[in-house]
């Protein structure tokens, strides 16, 4: 770790650099201002700033390093969600199917969000973003196992909340089949 003072001269000096930079990669403003901040944190945990001979330079590079892995996030996303809206219903017609895939993507976006810190974590890194067990157990200072048993349980809560959802949809549209029956016997 640097001293905090020389790490505060080298982000004053430096952050309207890296931001310039990274608007040029990332059109969101909350998204640059993150990866400067980032690039800071990683580059003070892995570098010796004296030995660094050009520090603009060297923030640059990483930076650069960090908005790549972060548009290569963005794009699985994009795919993964991509996907789902595929896998939703491919005989209903578009507004159902948009309906449908927007219920579904709500549901799975709310079970995750309700999972342990650790569960979520463990469940997006292999699910969104790929990650093997092992890549997921060096990332969150895991054992192989712990990461399978993190996955598993994420994986398990998600079912039992779609399945729960679908039954609960089952439900209604049988109600709703019933009262529609015998508004029309009443007719």
């Amino acid at each position: 770790m640097q001293n905090e003072s020389e790490i505060s001269h080298l982000y004053r000096k430096y952050y309207h650099d890296l931001k310039r930079f990274l608007k040029k990669m990332l059109k969101d403003d909350i998204d640059v201002e993150d990866l400067v901040q980032d690039t800071f944190i990683k580059v003070n945990k892995s570098v010796n700033w004296n030995s660094i001979k050009k520090p603009k330079a060297y923030l640059i590079h990483a930076a650069h390093n960090l908005a790549i892995d972060k548009i290569r996030r963005q794009k699985k996303e994009k795919e993964f969600l991509h996907s789902s809206e595929l896998e939703a219903g491919s005989d209903l017609t578009d507004p159902q199917r948009a309906a449908l895939t927007q219920e579904r993507i709500k549901i799975l976006t709310n079970a995750i969000s309700n999972l342990s810190p650790s569960v979520q974590q463990a469940f997006i890194l292999n699910k969104i973003y790929n990650l093997s067990y092992k890549e997921i157990a060096t990332t969150m200072s895991l054992s192989v196992k712990t990461v399978e048993k993190h996955i598993a349980k994420g994986l398990l809560i998600c079912v039992k909340k779609s399945k729960r959802n679908e039954n609960e949809d089952r439900t209604d549209n049988v109600v709703t089949i019933v009262s529609y029956q015998k508004n029309m016997d009443k007719g």
